[in-house]
């Protein structure tokens, strides 16, 4: 190994690619795979263990935060509902680049169809549950970057760097991938990264300074179509801009 090669340290991280102006409507594409965010995904299936969920006005008393409830209404027919509420991190402060502190926190509401198992707070396992549910998860957002910003982040391919100890010189390159399901939609002043096929959404609501994700922990399309799954977005927006 040369010497040149020993004080090399190669660095991964994402790129952030600069607003631009779009459309109302399907407003863009990304070609990368890579997926970051600050909210867990659904718990796995494996290793099942009870699970205990939170009423609303309890999540929302632990979190010191008032959420955005989701409105099963429009996903149709089903008899959707909210079985309750997972406190995935508890409030604690967080300072960001800027140096500000803020309280983050993520909570994760549970949503089931009539047709599936009854769930049973402390009795049913996760295996059961988040076989076939909707996972509609929110976390604080100190909004260090808007909502365009914030979807293109998510969106944007990785860049590998290499840097080098000796001299501090540094080089980078966008790391190919292969083309991505994720495209971007515009609703309102809210940029959401979709994914038809999952179906998936990722997006910043400016004003209610949160992120929320929409997906399937189980069952996919099954569970819940695209356009049910941009209606449940679009009212959640809608609530989260004019505080309703």
């Amino acid at each position: 190994m040369t010497a040149s090669l020993a004080a090399a340290i190669l660095l991964v991280f994402a790129s952030i690619q600069a607003p631009s102006s779009m459309q109302p409507g399907i407003v863009g594409s990304s070609s990368s795979t890579q997926i970051t965010s600050d909210i867990a995904s659904p718990p796995p299936l494996t290793n099942p263990s009870p699970v205990v969920l939170n009423t609303v006005a309890s999540a929302e008393a632990i979190v010191g935060a008032p959420l955005i409830v989701p409105n099963t209404a429009v996903l149709g027919g089903g008899g959707y509902q909210i079985v309750g509420v997972q406190v995935g991190m508890r409030p604690q402060n967080y300072t960001d680049a800027n140096g500000v502190t803020y309280r983050d926190w993520e909570v994760e509401f549970v949503i089931t169809k009539s047709s599936s198992p009854a769930f049973v707070n402390g009795s049913t396992l996760s295996s059961v549950l988040y076989n076939s549910a909707i996972i509609v998860s929110e976390a604080a957002e100190p909004n260090e970057l808007n909502s365009h910003e914030s979807a293109l982040s998510f969106m944007a391919p990785p860049t590998s760097c290499l840097t080098h100890l000796n001299n501090g010189s540094q080089s980078c390159s966008t790391i190919s991938e292969s083309s991505s399901p994720y495209h971007l939609v515009q609703v309102g002043n809210t940029y959401v990264v979709a994914n038809p096929s999952a179906p998936f959404a990722y997006f910043q609501i400016d004003s209610a300074r949160m992120i929320i994700e929409i997906e399937t922990a189980g069952g996919g399309g099954v569970l819940m179509s695209y356009q049910q799954m941009m209606n449940l977005a679009d009212t959640m927006i809608s609530s989260g801009t004019t505080g309703s």
